[in-house]
């Protein structure tokens, strides 16, 4: 099993360096060609430029989160079986909307990712689900 470690975190932070409105493609993990593996794309909105390297480590650390018990099947287990790449996109605000809070929180997002959907607090979803198919 391949392992993910803070050796990758310099290469991500020297994609900070891209322009706020542009997006950064990075292959986080490459266990072979994409034809045979499954491909995990982990999109982030809510993350301002300035933001990058919070980014980039939290994508570490949710890799490692499954990579690291194989109870969390079928991705622990079968870890081998996936890439892994990251799109960074800026936004103006960090965050994400909570139509929920008193009084509701509305932040500018790549994505407007917004929680609260269907009534369920913890439930985030992105509205602009057209940006994320251009990535």
């Amino acid at each position: 099993m391949k392992s993910i470690s803070s050796s990758l975190l310099p290469a991500l932070l020297a994609l900070g360096a891209a322009t706020a409105s542009a997006q950064t493609v990075t292959t986080v993990l490459n266990n072979g060609p994409t034809g045979e593996l499954y491909d995990i794309v982990i999109l982030g909105d809510g993350y301002r430029s300035s933001e990058q390297a919070q980014f980039n480590q939290d994508v570490l650390d949710t890799i490692n989160y499954f990579r690291t018990d194989p109870s969390k099947f079928p991705y622990g287990e079968y870890f081998d079986c996936y890439n892994v790449h990251s799109v960074f996109r800026a936004s103006v605000e960090s965050g994400a909307d909570d139509p929920c809070a008193t009084p509701p929180v509305v932040r500018n997002t790549a994505y407007d990712a917004s929680y609260c959907v269907g009534g369920t607090a913890r439930c985030l979803y992105i509205n602009n689900t057209t940006q994320a198919a251009t990535d």
